[in-house]
């Protein structure tokens, strides 16, 4: 299976799209929005990077010996753009601090995954 899915929103295809992470351990699945409108169309968009970054921070997480042993770790996300790092993390159990300059997607999709 891929990291994420990609699909395209019906109202507006040509700003916006949805993207699914499955998280391998939890069996759960972190939803964000993506807007290609915000920031010149890569502020609004998940970047590789930090699905591939997710992947490490699960297989970290999945190597703690217990919850709490992640727990004490601070993750800062700077730049954050849609945010699913910071979500990911967080679901995992990091302490997670997340930072943009355009917050409205972030704080829409931390809200969707509450």
């Amino acid at each position: 299976m891929d990291i994420a899915e990609r699909y395209i929103d019906e109202t507006n295809r040509q700003q916006r799209a949805k993207l699914r992470y499955h998280l391998r351990d939890k069996g759960s699945v972190v939803h964000v929005d993506e807007d290609t409108a915000l920031v010149d169309g890569i502020g609004g968009t998940t970047w590789e990077g930090a699905l591939v970054l997710a992947r490490v921070m699960e297989t970290i997480a999945a190597s703690a010996d217990n919850a709490d042993d992640v727990s004490h770790c601070h993750v800062l996300e700077v730049g954050c753009g849609t945010g699913i790092l910071g979500i990911v993390t967080h679901q995992l159990g990091f302490r997670t601090t997340i930072t943009d300059r355009v917050v409205d997607l972030a704080a829409s999709n931390l809200q969707q995954n509450e």
